[in-house]
């Protein structure tokens, strides 16, 4: 997440958030850095406990490939009494 959106958001680096969309929703840190347009985000799939392919679309532009750039979320900031869960 970009500086301006965590200032903006009011989310420290390292607090777990969840991602909802139109398909689902995934619970994961964020991380704060240069490297993350404002107004974008940026996460891996390599962790299966996040589920994050719940929040990506079903569908398949012409190449074939899931369209995972081009899913809106909405964050939601856990109360930190909250399970990850």
């Amino acid at each position: 997440m970009s500086k301006a959106d965590s200032a903006r958001l009011s989310i420290a680096s390292g607090e777990k958030v969840r991602l909802r969309s139109n398909y689902g929703e995934a619970v994961l840190p964020v991380e704060i850095t240069d490297k993350v347009k404002t107004g974008e985000l940026f996460a891996s799939f390599h962790d299966p406990a996040v589920f994050l392919n719940y929040a990506t679309g079903p569908t398949r532009p012409f190449y074939a490939g899931p369209e995972f750039k081009v899913t809106a979320v909405c964050i939601e900031k856990l109360d930190s009494q909250i399970s990850s869960n």
